[in-house]
């Protein structure tokens, strides 16, 4: 047990670390209960005479949800485009890229810690989900998916804040790439938010259910290839690369210098005093 959190992925621990010391993850952590709070005094004050005769689960459960994914979309969002970004802007990208981290590691410690933050909004909202369950007209399966488009769409705004945080180079840029991230966080919230009204109405039927998987599989084909070109990103910034490869002969001489991608130099001598004779007389 001593040795458990060793195998943790280094940058997710300094993330979370700084994630439970901010002061944005607490103020936003107990709007989200005062709202839920709020709403459930007011829907109940407002049917405390009908409430046992009405079936008000679906809305109950319907204002929860939209209160979850401004958290989801918007703020866990923006927490990963500000960690990203501040580790180009800081210069300390490149002090990771020196360790045996690879750049892999690093983007899933940047999602992996907005997923940590996501899962305690979660948390907090689900007891207020299940009391609203208690009031009927609303099914469990309804909720499940509700929880699963919610997250999937939360997810698509995380990896395109992620892209954002990666190709920020200085302020100007920073402050573009931050439009960016908002607006897509908007998007995502726009779209979640439709898909739970849908899903938690009394016609969703096979249309609602084709509408998802339409602009689902899309969606998680833009992921990958975002998340892909992050990934190069933070794959060429190690500024310590060597700037080309030396390949040797059978005896030991140099043959060639070949250049390295994940440099930032791009010159590279034409021989060297090692040089094999062959090569170096052509």
């Amino acid at each position: 047990m001593d040795d458990f959190s060793d195998n943790w992925n280094p940058v997710l621990v300094r993330e979370v670390r700084r994630m439970l010391k901010s002061r944005v993850f607490g103020g936003t952590f107990l709007l989200l209960l005062f709202s839920c709070w709020a709403s459930c005094i007011y829907l109940v004050a407002e049917n405390l005479a009908v409430l046992h005769l009405l079936e008000r689960g679906r809305e109950f459960c319907t204002i929860y949800f939209f209160i979850l994914l401004i958290p989801v979309c918007i703020v866990v969002p923006l927490t990963i485009f500000s960690v990203s970004s501040q580790e180009r802007l800081g210069q300390t990208l490149e002090n990771i890229a020196m360790t045996k981290l690879k750049p892999a590691q690093v983007l899933q410690g940047y999602l992996w810690c907005g997923a940590m933050q996501a899962g305690l909004y979660y948390s907090a909202i689900l007891p207020f989900i299940c009391f609203g369950y208690l009031f009927r007209g609303i099914g469990l399966i309804q909720i499940l998916v509700g929880i699963m488009v919610s997250l999937f769409f939360g997810c698509a705004s995380w990896v395109w804040s992620l892209l954002m945080g990666t190709t920020v180079r200085g302020a100007a840029s920073q402050t573009a790439c931050l439009v960016f991230s908002l607006l897509g966080g908007l998007l995502a919230l726009g779209i979640s938010s439709s898909f739970i009204s849908i899903i938690f109405s009394t016609e969703m039927g096979v249309g609602a259910v084709f509408g998802f998987f339409c602009l689902g599989v899309p969606t998680l084909m833009m992921m990958s290839f975002f998340y892909g070109i992050a990934n190069e990103r933070v794959r060429v910034t190690n500024r310590m690369a060597r700037p080309y490869q030396v390949i040797l002969d059978t005896e030991g001489n140099i043959l060639r210098f070949k250049p390295d991608p994940n440099s930032m130099y791009h010159e590279v001598p034409q021989w060297h005093e090692r040089t094999n004779s062959e090569v170096r007389n052509q």
